[in-house]
């Protein structure tokens, strides 16, 4: 969700692991996001919290399946970090990647879902002259 300034987003925790932020310098955190209940099941608000990401910061989005492929997310979080970090060119070929590291051969019992998005300098953002 977009934040309120330049290179600002919101987080809130809707029964999703946290999202990955991939440092320009190829480090790799988690978003400490307040847990909240599943979107759907109608239960209360969600609490966000609002992050400042450098220029070319990649966002790492992805079901709990993609790190629970062993039943152990306290492995699979440091498995995605390690998958994750390091130097980021193209975007496709870092969701190949991870997901070749960390998924294994043959049938899975959960979806497995990554969706990675980078920031771009305000100078790259700037819309279309409107007609």
């Amino acid at each position: 969700m977009p934040g309120t300034r330049h290179g600002d987003v919101q987080h809130f925790g809707a029964g999703h692991p946290p999202p990955a932020i991939i440092s320009p310098d190829g480090s790799v955190d988690f978003a400490e996001v307040p847990p909240g209940a599943p979107i759907g099941v109608g239960l209360g608000s969600y609490e966000s919290i609002e992050v400042e990401l450098p220029d070319s910061t990649v966002v790492g989005l992805y079901s709990d399946g993609l790190i629970e492929t062993d039943h152990d997310v306290d492995h699979g979080l440091p498995r995605l970090r390690a998958a994750l970090a390091g130097p980021v060119s193209g975007l496709d070929e870092l969701c190949a990647s991870v997901i070749d590291t960390l998924v294994p051969d043959g049938p899975v019992d959960d979806d497995i879902t990554l969706l990675l998005a980078r920031t771009h300098p305000a100078a790259e953002r700037q819309r279309p002259a409107e007609a």
